[in-house]
């Protein structure tokens, strides 16, 4: 089930958040994106404070832009106050008032490649601290293997598959046959070492037939 997730952020970085969403969305986070799911007309405070209070994971995107936002400071009070799980992108900047508390990730910078690899961390971070959320974070980057739609996507979702591990017989070989059918990630270098890692980890669960195909395409099997 998707994790129901408040991404909080300046609307200076709208663009940045777009592409923070896509990529949490990828890994099981059903992300709120306030300029894009909020039509002008609509209550927006009405409607934030409902999102703000239906969900389980919140997402600031902290930028040089953050703390002057007058929306972003509120829905952190929010936040705060129902104690929901707090997972700071940290952009540049120090981590402002009480989200300094919090640990977070650090995104080198707003292209593909360093959105995907912070979304990819904040995925893996939420499984470890929180085990109720583990699976259904497992099984999102899972299914996600087949629509990785970029390099640096197929890299970040098994990176983030690799630390969280403990992948079932069913999961592992899914990942090894979709990995197969996409060149995304295949054809990866960043996803190169965490799928042969996951393949050596899990090699007695995967079905031989389904790892000779993978080599075909891509030969570091080991076999």
């Amino acid at each position: 089930m998707p994790i129901a997730t408040f991404l909080s952020y300046s609307t200076k970085d709208k663009d940045t958040a777009r592409e923070v969403k896509r990529s949490l969305d990828f890994c099981g986070f059903e992300v709120f994106l306030a300029h894009e799911h909020l039509k002008v007309s609509e209550e927006w405070a009405k409607q934030i404070m409902q999102q703000l209070k239906r969900c389980k994971v919140f997402v600031a995107l902290l930028t040089k832009n953050f703390s002057k936002s007058p929306w972003a400071n509120q829905e952190v009070g929010v936040a705060l106050a129902r104690k929901v799980i707090i997972a700071p992108i940290k952009v540049n900047v120090k981590p402002p008032g009480f989200l300094a508390r919090y640990q977070y990730v650090l995104m080198k910078g707003n292209d593909t490649r360093w959105v995907n690899e912070a979304c990819s961390s904040v995925a893996s971070s939420v499984a470890a601290k929180h085990p109720e959320l583990t699976g259904d974070i497992r099984k999102a980057l899972v299914a996600s293997v087949r629509m990785a739609d970029s390099y640096y996507a197929g890299g970040a979702i098994l990176s983030a598959l690799e630390r969280i591990g403990d992948l079932t017989t069913k999961q592992i070989n899914a990942v090894v046959r979709e990995a197969r059918h996409n060149s995304q990630v295949y054809n990866a270098y960043l996803a190169l070492s965490p799928l042969r890692n996951l393949i050596r980890e899990h090699r007695a669960a995967i079905d031989a037939v389904e790892l000779r195909a993978l080599h075909r395409v891509w030969p570091h099997t080991d076999e």
